[in-house]
C-alpha cells in the first residue's frame, strides 16, 4: 500500500512537471519552430514524419486562415488493456497508460454566423476550434481523432443561457469535444477520409469544413443549446417543448400535481380550463424540482419583453471560473463577458408558449377524467375537477 502511494505521487509530480513542460513550449510557440521539432526527432520522443506533416500543415494553415491559427504540442494518455492469468488461474486485465505526444490545430473565429435549417440565425464571437492528431504506427501516418471547442468572449445573454455553440457544452477556459454526427455526417466522412490515408490535399479539405462546422446548427444532430432559445421573443416556440420525452414528463407533472395537492384555480368554459394567474405560474415554477425529472421551464425577461432561455445556468460564471485560461499563440486566453443589456431583470417566468402547452395538456387531462368518471362537473379544491 505504501509503494502504490509513494509510485502515485511520484507519477503525478511527473505529470505535473509534464504538463508545466507543455504549457511553456506552447507558450514560446516552438511546435511551430521546424528547428525544434529536428530536435524532439532526434532525442526520439516523436516519429520523423513529425517535419514534413507539420511543414505542410503550417502551409495549408497560413493560405486557408492566415494569421488565425496555432499549433500546439500536448500529450495524449493511450491506454491498452491485456487479458493476463494469476497462479490460481483466473484471468485479470491489466491497464497498460502509455504517453504519447500529439499535435493539435487551433483555429480562431472572431466572428461566425451560426445558422440552421429553419432559418434561424446568431452571430458569436471569438470561437476557437481545436483539432488533435497523433501518429499511428499501424498505418505509418498521422489520424486526426478529436475535435474541440470554446470561446474567448461571449455575451452576458450567452452566459446566462450556458451558451458556447450549438454543439459544445459551456467550458470556461478549456476546449470541449464538438458532437460532430457519425460517420455519415459530411464533416465525419472527410475525418474518416483523413483517418485512412492523411494528406495535404485532404487535410486541407478538413481544415475548410471546419468553417462550415462551425457556423451550422444540425437540429438532426440534437444540439446542446439550440440558438432559438437565446433571444425568443413572445410567439417564439422555444426547444423545449420540442424534446421526446415531452408527453411523459407531463403526465409525471399531472401525477405529480395530485400526490402533492397542488391547488390551481379552475373555471368553466367549454369544460374546464385553468386561470392563467399567479398561482399557475409558481405551480409550473414549483413542479420543476421534480427529482426525477431533469427539467427547466424557467425563463429571464428583458425589459423590452423578450425572454431568454435560461434551461442551464441562471448566473454568471464565478470569478474563480473566468480564471481559467487556455494557450493560443503564445497567449493566455481568459473568458470575457460582454455586457449587451442592462435590463436584464435576474426575475425567472415561465415563457407563455411553454406555459400556455403546459395549461392545454394539464386541461386534456382533467376533461378526460371527467368524461370517463361522469360525473357532475364541479371544482374541487384539490385534484381534477370532479
Amino acid at each position: 500500500m505504501l509503494f502504490f502511494f509513494i509510485f502515485y505521487n511520484m507519477e503525478r509530480i511527473v505529470d505535473q512537471r509534464l504538463i508545466k513542460w507543455l504549457d511553456t513550449i506552447n507558450q514560446r510557440q516552438l511546435p511551430r519552430n521546424l528547428n525544434w521539432i529536428d530536435n524532439q526527432i532526434k532525442k526520439g520522443r516523436i516519429n520523423k514524419k513529425w517535419h514534413n506533416f507539420l511543414l505542410f500543415a503550417m502551409e495549408s494553415l497560413e493560405v486557408i486562415y492566415p494569421d488565425r491559427w496555432d499549433i500546439q504540442f500536448n500529450i495524449y494518455n493511450h491506454f491498452t488493456t491485456e487479458i493476463a492469468e494469476n497462479y490460481a488461474g483466473y484471468d485479470y486485465t491489466i491497464v497498460h497508460n502509455q504517453k504519447q505526444y500529439i499535435f493539435e490545430v487551433i483555429v480562431k473565429f472572431p466572428e461566425v454566423t451560426i445558422t440552421n435549417s429553419v432559418g434561424f440565425k446568431h452571430n458569436i464571437k471569438d470561437l476557437y476550434v481545436k483539432i488533435q492528431f497523433v501518429y499511428c504506427d499501424e498505418i505509418d501516418n498521422f489520424v486526426p481523432f478529436n475535435i474541440g471547442g470554446t470561446r474567448g468572449k461571449v455575451t452576458d445573454i450567452e452566459a446566462y443561457c450556458s451558451y458556447m455553440h450549438s454543439h459544445l457544452q459551456f467550458m470556461v477556459g478549456a476546449f470541449y469535444p464538438f458532437c460532430i454526427g457519425d460517420r455519415e455526417s459530411a464533416f465525419g466522412s472527410i475525418m474518416m477520409e483523413c483517418s485512412d490515408n492523411l494528406t495535404k490535399e485532404n487535410f486541407q479539405a478538413l481544415m475548410y469544413s471546419v468553417e462550415t462546422l462551425a457556423g451550422w446548427e444540425s437540429l438532426e444532430g440534437v444540439p446542446f443549446y439550440k440558438i432559438s432559445g437565446l433571444n425568443a421573443a413572445n410567439d417564439n416556440v422555444l426547444p423545449t417543448i420540442m424534446e421526446d420525452d415531452n408527453d411523459r414528463y407531463l403526465q409525471r407533472l399531472s401525477e405529480y400535481r395530485i400526490e402533492n395537492r397542488m391547488d390551481i384555480n379552475w373555471k368553466y368554459e367549454d369544460g374546464v380550463k385553468i386561470n392563467d394567474d399567479d398561482v399557475f405560474e409558481e405551480f409550473i415554477k414549483y413542479s420543476n424540482n421534480m427529482r426525477d425529472y431533469n427539467r427547466n421551464y424557467i425563463v429571464g425577461k428583458l425589459a423590452n419583453g423578450d425572454y431568454i432561455n435560461l434551461s442551464r445556468r441562471k448566473n454568471l460564471p464565478s470569478q474563480q471560473q473566468l480564471e481559467r485560461t487556455f494557450i493560443y499563440n503564445g497567449n493566455n486566453i481568459k473568458l470575457e463577458i460582454i455586457t449587451t443589456t442592462d435590463d436584464f431583470t435576474n426575475t425567472f417566468f415561465i415563457h407563455p408558449v411553454i406555459k400556455n402547452y403546459i395549461k392545454n395538456f394539464l386541461e386534456d387531462e382533467a376533461n378526460k377524467h371527467i368524461k370517463r368518471s361522469n360525473r357532475e362537473k364541479r371544482i374541487s379544491k384539490f385534484g381534477y375537477p370532479e
